[in-house]
């Protein structure tokens, strides 16, 4: 078989051509053929046929393309086929010999010409090469991006070798050859300075000069239409030596504008290399459309090991024709542990891959600087300047020109280039998953990763998708064929994570390096903090609590974050808020045992918790205005204004409140109960029953370490309502107990009396009044006379009038509703007030006064919205729907039945399949009163 894919693409078995099938049917056999003996992940292709929007059955549709390829491919499917497709876990291999397929002759013979010495086998080869191609790779089955991502250099291949052969033609004395050789490409491509200069050389040496003059003077006019520069050095210097007829231009070889060096300095692009569209597609904006700059400068920075050196070079290579004149790559050694390139070296360096000898070199870096923007002005250069330490470092290597080009690669921000040398800034962060697991796919071998896909994520995330973490764990796996994937997952899981991530025989290959080097160049206040940050439990934090957690002035501490924001090992995540990658957040804790005495951490840990301990409680008493305080506090670091902003700074903090109560709860217990008892009145308005019910335990086992009888109290008798709320119903009495217990024993009267009203509360939720009822009066008695109880009559009023409804004594329940409402607007919050309405509607509609209900309910939803508590809105919403399916009005009642459903499914509310088959129930009624013979 025969498989052409340069041009249409093309399969033949002797002398029929085989029809191909849709698409992406040819498109997968492509990408096989182009990876030939080697697997390509389903990831990979799937990326390659849809892209980011793999539909849900895009396994299966792969399976089906494979599927008909193998059938087209060995329609017997008798496996005496040379060529055929096979499973490697969560990849396919092609199995066929290369020179069945075009693009693999070609690249070989290219090479094979390039490299030899002799002129006429040159000629040969690269004739012979060139003849394979008949268009575009995969004409009609690719757009040029996917060409590009496919075929890379391949069409740069094609053009270096026109450029070989017209050379060879050349040296060779065959003017007129070479002149029909590259006539046709300057024409496509008249911006290509090479292939100009051939030509140019060709016409001259065929007698026909002032044509050469003429090809000049259209180049020109191309690059200043297209890409508003001037020719490059080396052009203008064949032009001048033409106008003058150089005799050394006449003789065979190569010409004295050729001897020219132009650096050709790029190491090797970094393999494999996935994702960074985004980048990219900044890079080419900042570049230009046809290189018509946009910017001159553009600084890729980052923190260590995100692949900036990778990203910079593969858009290097990707773009190397757009700078015919050279392309220089200088390391700079700001922060590898070296030395740093001060700028006189750098200049040394630059200018010596110009051609100047070290005799000729200016003796200051102002005047090396000066040569070096001579040099080249107006030519078409890159310079790419890899590890930068700072704008000053950078600044005397810069050209002055608009012609060349700047790329710098950095781990710190480079302010100073971006504010005063007009430098562009393009952050390069972490990798997407998907990106991470095919990078460590490519890297392990496919077939490594075959049948443990979830532990291949896990290292994914593990790695916090950092390149160079997903890079180092692919090679240990690709090192170690007895590890499973499983196995290093499990090992990057402990706390050696850091010491796992490293190559063995290769030092610089490690993370904990790269990070070490970023840390030494910081100054020692910004490493003290950066220490203390790895302490925190949460994923990020607010510039108050970094300043309490450093013992510093705000403004103080904001400096600091500046620096470690500069160097890429903070981020900024909102506004004055900061937050770490997770492989920095595990350094900076390792460098805080490290570099801190343990006193100085233990009094870090203390000044945070208090900020978060006084701050939740600040929120709090907005919240619960008119309830028992949780406890004292010794400051107010916020002061909300009203309940929503209370709120809004809870949801804000929850994952930090919530990782300060797991982080105290050992060596702080005292601070674990509190924070937690500080989130009460947001975890009953906005959080997860079963999420609040594990917060508590937390803050329960730690009251209990810190001695704390009044603290267990609180905690446990809120837990019982948690537990009451998901009908949980021994845990409840449990709690309730055990809270009536402590408070008793510390002489708490008001305390042992709301023990007895959440155990109340539980038989309610039981369907249990009578024994509700009896607990509730035992509470009133217990709380007679106790100064402050507004707010727990209220809420026994409440309870009572609930008790009685479910007993079917409307008279009484309607008078503590009253009773209830009455007080309510005295003694309690609007949340409460909006809970006393919603259940007085829902009895009032059960009474069939549903416009008195409608109204209750209404004001109820009103107050429950005012108070940001999403679950008690919904709740309002359910009753307002219930009131209006009574009155026969399906559509409104509907939308608020729908709408608490979604609350609840958000919410994860134990109402939400109650409420989703109530609506089933409305739905099905309403199709048997359309047609009612579906009943028979």
């Amino acid at each position: 078989m025969e498989f052409r894919l340069l041009g249409p693409m093309c399969v033949s078995r002797g002398n029929e051509d085989l029809e191909l099938g849709r698409r992406a049917q040819r498109l997968v056999l492509g990408v096989l053929l182009l990876e030939a003996g080697k697997p390509v992940s389903f990831a990979r292709l799937e990326d390659v046929l849809w892209g980011e929007f793999v539909p849900p059955n895009g396994r299966a549709m792969l399976q089906t393309h494979v599927s008909r390829l193998r059938r087209l491919l060995d329609p017997g499917r008798k496996g005496r086929c040379d060529c055929r497709i096979v499973t490697l876990g969560p990849a396919y291999l092609i199995e066929t010999d290369a020179e069945t397929i075009d693009v693999h002759r070609f690249r070989t013979a290219v090479t094979r010409g390039l490299a030899s010495t002799d002129l006429e086998e040159k000629a040969c080869l690269l004739r012979a090469a060139l003849d394979l191609w008949r268009g575009p790779l995969l004409a009609g089955v690719i757009d040029e991006d996917l060409r590009h991502q496919l075929g890379a250099g391949l069409d740069e291949l094609r053009l270096t070798a026109w450029e070989a052969l017209a050379e060879a033609d050349l040296a060779l004395g065959r003017h007129r050859q070479a002149t029909a050789t590259v006539a046709d490409l300057v024409a496509k491509h008249p911006t290509r300075e090479s292939l100009v200069s051939s030509l140019m050389l060709a016409l001259y040496r065929d007698g026909r000069g002032a044509e050469a003059l003429t090809v000049y003077h259209d180049t020109r006019t191309a690059l200043a239409d297209r890409l508003g520069t001037d020719p490059g050095f080396a052009l203008q210097q064949l032009y001048h030596a033409i106008l003058r007829a150089d005799p050394d231009l006449v003789v065979t070889g190569r010409t004295k504008p050729a001897e020219r060096v132009v650096p050709r300095q790029l190491p090797a692009a970094t393999r494999p290399f996935v994702g960074r569209v985004d980048e990219f597609a900044r890079l080419d904006d900042a570049f230009g459309v046809a290189g018509r700059q946009r910017a001159s400068v553009v600084v890729l920075a980052g923190m260590a090991g995100a692949g900036k050196t990778a990203l910079a070079l593969n858009w290097a290579h990707r773009r190397r024709d757009s700078f015919p004149d050279g392309q220089f790559f200088l390391n700079l050694n700001g922060f590898a542990g070296l030395p740093a390139t001060s700028p006189a070296d750098a200049l040394t360096q630059l200018l010596g891959a110009l051609g100047v000898s070290v005799a000729d070199l200016p003796k200051s870096v102002d005047e090396a600087g000066a040569l070096f923007r001579t040099l080249v002005a107006d030519r078409r250069m890159l310079v790419l300047l890899d590890d930068a330490a700072s704008a000053d470092q950078v600044r005397s290597l810069l050209p002055g020109g608009r012609a060349c080009f700047t790329l710098v690669t950095s781990r710190g921000s480079l302010n100073g280039l971006v504010a005063l040398d007009g430098a562009r800034r393009i952050t390069v962060g972490s990798l997407s998953t998907r990106e991470s697991c095919v990078l460590l796919s490519e890297i392990a071998g496919a077939d490594r990763v075959a049948n443990e896909h979830p532990a291949t994520l896990e290292i994914t995330r593990l790695c916090a998708r950092l390149p160079l973490a997903v890079r180092i764990a692919g090679a240990t796996l690709a090192e170690n064929g007895s590890l499973s994937v499983t196995g290093y997952a499990a090992e990057l899981a402990t706390d050696r994570r850091l010491a796992a991530l490293q190559v063995a025989d290769d030092p610089d290959a490690a993370v904990r390096v790269a990070l070490d080097r970023s840390y030494a160049n910081l100054r020692p206040p910004a490493r003290r903090l950066h220490a203390l940050l790895g302490l925190l439990p949460g994923p990020d934090i607010s510039l108050p609590a970094v300043a309490a957690l450093a013992g510093l002035p705000q403004p103080h501490a904001a400096h600091r974050l500046a620096q470690l924001t500069d160097a890429h090992l903070v981020v900024s995540s909102g506004a004055d808020r900061f937050a770490m990658h997770d492989l920095v957040r595990l350094f900076a804790h390792d460098r805080a045992v490290t570099d801190a005495t343990r006193a100085d951490r233990d009094a870090a840990a203390v000044r945070v918790l208090t900020w978060y301990r006084d701050a939740a409680n600040a929120a709090d008493r907005v919240l619960r205005p008119r309830e028992r305080p949780n406890f004292e506090s010794t400051t107010h670091p916020i002061t909300p204004t009203d309940e929503a902003a209370a709120l809004e700074w809870l949801g804000r903090e929850e994952k930090n409140l919530i990782a300060a109560v797991t982080f105290a709860e050992r060596d702080h217990p005292g601070f674990a109960w509190q924070i937690a008892a500080a989130m009460y009145g947001w975890l009953y308005r906005r959080y997860s029953r079963t999420g609040w019910i594990e917060i508590y335990r937390r803050a329960a086992d730690a009251a209990v370490r810190a001695g704390d009888v009044a603290g267990e109290a609180l905690i446990v008798g809120r837990m019982a309502i948690a537990y009451g709320l998901l009908r949980q119903v021994n845990d409840a009495v449990a709690a309730c107990k055990r809270a009536y217990e402590l408070r008793r024993s510390l002489g708490d009267r008001l305390g042992t009396a709301t023990a007895l009203l959440n155990l109340a509360a539980v038989h309610l939720n039981d369907r249990r009044p009578d024994e509700a009822i009896q607990v509730l009066h035992e509470a009133t008695e217990e709380a007679r006379g106790v100064a402050g109880n507004g707010h727990f009559t209220t809420m026994i009023h409440s309870n009572l009038a609930e008790a009685y409804q479910l007993t079917g004594r409307p008279r009484e329940a309607r008078q503590y509703f009253q009773r209830a409402l009455e007080a309510a607007g005295r003694d309690t919050n609007l949340r409460d007030q909006a809970q006393i309405l919603i259940d007085f509607a829902a009895f009032s509609a059960e009474c069939d006064d549903l416009r008195p209900a409608l109204d209750l309910a209404e004001r109820g939803r009103h107050l429950a919205t005012a108070t940001g508590d999403e679950i008690l809105v919904a709740e309002a919403r359910e009753q307002l729907g219930s009131i209006r399916l009574a009155l026969s009005e399906t559509g409104p009642a509907l939308e608020h039945l729908y709408a608490a459903l979604a609350t609840y499914d958000r919410l994860g509310h134990r109402g939400a399949a109650d409420l989703r088959d109530h609506i089933k129930k409305i739905h099905s009624t309403a199709r048997t009163a359309r047609d009612p013979a579906t009943t028979t």
